[in-house]
């Protein structure tokens, strides 16, 4: 790697790009994928928990972890994962145009349409 970059300056600079990266593969297949997410995401985390105790209690200095406060941590995971779990959740919702309306709501266009229709043939029937 670089001289003098930690695994904490590589997290700064690839957690948020990754996470958008695996974003719509995650959308599209986490439904009939989900157990391979699953070990996927427990595989992710026993491996940042032994990164992490190696960091912080066996002093490891190249993951420079030692000295990061929970705030530090907080910056460096709450925005490359609440952002993508947000458009998440938004792109699941309908659209405006795309929810039905109640019953009663279309019935009144129905019998107008039907209306002009019935009025437009009785205009033909009478030419």
């Amino acid at each position: 790697g670089f001289k003098g970059n930690t695994l904490w300056d590589w997290l700064h600079l690839l957690v948020l790009p990754v996470t958008l990266a695996f974003l719509p593969l995650w959308m599209q297949t986490r439904t009939r994928e989900s157990r391979r997410w699953r070990a996927v995401l427990v595989v992710g985390v026993f491996a940042f928990a032994v990164v992490a105790v190696g960091g912080y209690w066996l002093g490891w200095a190249w993951t420079g972890f030692r000295g990061n406060t929970l705030w530090d941590w907080l910056e460096l995971l709450v925005v490359p994962f609440v952002l993508p779990v947000v458009l998440a959740y938004l792109s699941t919702l309908p659209a405006e145009g795309d929810q039905p309306q109640p019953r009663d709501q279309r019935r009144p266009r129905v019998r107008t349409e039907r209306r002009s229709l019935e009025r437009t043939v009785a205009e033909r029937s009478e030419q």
